[in-house]
């Protein structure tokens, strides 16, 4: 594909938090900050000590991993994590985790493209950034794409609307999971609407987001299924990676 590139992502944390001890959360996992100091090993190195693959979904998950940079976050008698910064990106890590099952370490989840966030963030913690099952780009076409941020907590969640929710969203391509290139100049936030209220959201319900699409010139991408990953710097939420498909007018 023509304009694949490691494209520059907006920074949310220190790729190096060595200003603070406090713990982080990044994927369903809590350490904290100094374990993503300095450098790190190669997954060749994180796979020598055990790392059998079942399935072939698995296999092609690690393949795309970073090559390098990993480093132990957490470990106890079944479990490893790890975590590498992605190459080419600011803030952003991927995570790789082995499993002991029978005597022998499984290499199992992968995950890639995450903002880690302070532990323990009240605001966001029962909000989740999600993407609707599909959309569509017409080639030749401006993209207009929306996400919705979820309440999937118990309690109805007060949605402040005093400033425009806006998520930024890139395209990648699969099953790398490679960004395609995107410019800077797309990632400011929306202007401040006037004479907008609070929203009362219901647990279960959703609110609907207009998204930003960083990706330069995605009406020109031939035509096929793309993933999308997105970032609601407002709420401080990151989507898992959805998907889009482009076709023909």
């Amino acid at each position: 594909m023509a304009n694949v590139y490691d494209a520059e992502v907006l920074k949310t944390f220190p790729t190096s938090p060595s200003t603070t001890t406090a713990d982080i959360e990044l994927a369903d996992w809590t350490f904290p900050a100094a374990l993503l100091e300095g450098g790190g090993m190669s997954i060749e190195q994180v796979l020598s000590g055990g790392g059998t693959f079942f399935g072939r979904e698995l296999l092609d998950a690690w393949r795309f991993l970073p090559p390098s940079g990993w480093r132990l976050v957490f470990e106890d008698r079944v479990t490893r994590v790890y975590a590498a910064p992605e190459p080419g990106s600011v803030g952003e890590w991927a995570v790789a985790t082995l499993r002991l099952s029978a005597g022998v370490w499984q290499a199992t989840g992968a995950e890639r493209n995450l903002f880690p966030r302070p532990a323990g963030e009240q605001t966001t913690k029962n909000l989740d950034l999600v993407w609707p099952s599909e959309q569509i780009i017409v080639r030749g076409r401006p993209a207009r794409l929306f996400a919705k941020v979820k309440n999937e907590g118990s309690e109805p969640w007060l949605a402040d609307d005093s400033d425009s929710l806006s998520v930024v969203a890139w395209l990648i391509e699969l099953p790398s999971n490679r960004r395609l290139l995107a410019s800077r100049a797309e990632l400011a936030r929306s202007p401040t609407r006037g004479g907008t209220k609070s929203i009362l959201v219901p647990p279960g319900a959703a609110i609907i987001v207009p998204v930003q699409l960083a990706t330069i010139a995605p009406e020109t991408l031939l035509a096929g299924t793309y993933g999308i990953v997105g970032r609601l710097e407002q709420l401080n939420l990151t989507s898992q990676i959805g998907t889009v498909s482009i076709v023909e007018r």
